[in-house]
């Protein structure tokens, strides 16, 4: 795997213990099943959401990652 693109933004300061989530586990588990299957290479976006201790969004980053089996 390898990262092709990103890209982010910054809706808030960020102070304090920042947490980051994925929400695209099932996603990504589905893509590398197609990906073993048809062994031709997969990309896909996926985003982590920054949130402070208050919950509030802080911050999202973008990755389109480029996925490919090796053999």
């Amino acid at each position: 795997m390898l990262v092709l693109n990103n890209n982010a933004n910054f809706s808030k300061k960020a102070t304090g213990r920042i947490t980051f989530t994925c929400t695209q586990g099932a996603e990504i588990s589905q893509l590398m099943e197609e990906l073993i299957k048809s062994g031709t290479p997969k990309t896909i976006w996926m985003e982590a959401v920054g949130t402070d201790e208050a919950g509030d969004v802080v911050s999202r980053f973008n990755f389109e990652w480029t996925l490919i089996v090796k053999k």
